[in-house]
């Protein structure tokens, strides 16, 4: 859920009261779901097969993730900008 906190069990305190269900309405996801749809472009076997390929490639990268070595110590700061 892209609305969850920065970590299981955040309090978020940082949050106003309704600040979720606020964004959770202005969504722009689901809306240009609802916008493909009214133009013909997007139907349901076509949603359930983007939706398939995106869970496929999101269980590969986190397989790929879990199943690979821990880095070095000494490449935490490798690539860091700021």
């Amino acid at each position: 859920d892209r609305y969850l906190g920065h970590f299981q069990g955040d309090p978020e305190t940082y949050r106003p009261k309704g600040e979720v269900e606020a964004l959770r309405k202005n969504d722009p996801i689901p809306k240009l779901g609802d916008h493909l749809r009214k133009l013909g472009v997007l139907n349901d076997a076509l949603d359930q097969k983007l939706r398939a390929a995106v869970t496929e490639r999101i269980t590969e990268a986190y397989d790929f993730g879990r199943n690979s070595p821990y880095p070095k110590p000494e490449d935490a700061l490798l690539h860091v900008f700021a």
